[in-house]
């Protein structure tokens, strides 16, 4: 098992770098390691997202304020 997470971090290393097996520059490999960089990005973006939406939620679940407030108030708690 150790094994195979070492390899994974090994490969998921070298898309990042954009080198191939050999440490060879690779734009195939640079396609994807940016690719994954995009992912990365957008399953941050994602749970921030839900983050935010289950705080306006709550926000205005116990306040019954508008929906401007309710940003400001989740915004608020989340920063």
């Amino acid at each position: 098992m150790a094994m195979l997470v070492r390899t994974e971090h090994k490969i998921f290393e070298m898309y990042i770098s954009g080198k191939d097996k050999l440490g060879k520059p690779s734009s195939k490999v640079a396609d994807q390691s940016q690719r994954i960089k995009q992912a990365e990005a957008s399953i941050e973006l994602r749970t921030v997202e839900q983050a935010l939406g289950t705080q306006i939620l709550e926000s205005k679940k116990k306040n019954a304020c508008s929906g401007k407030t309710a940003v400001a108030s989740a915004y608020a708690i989340i920063t």
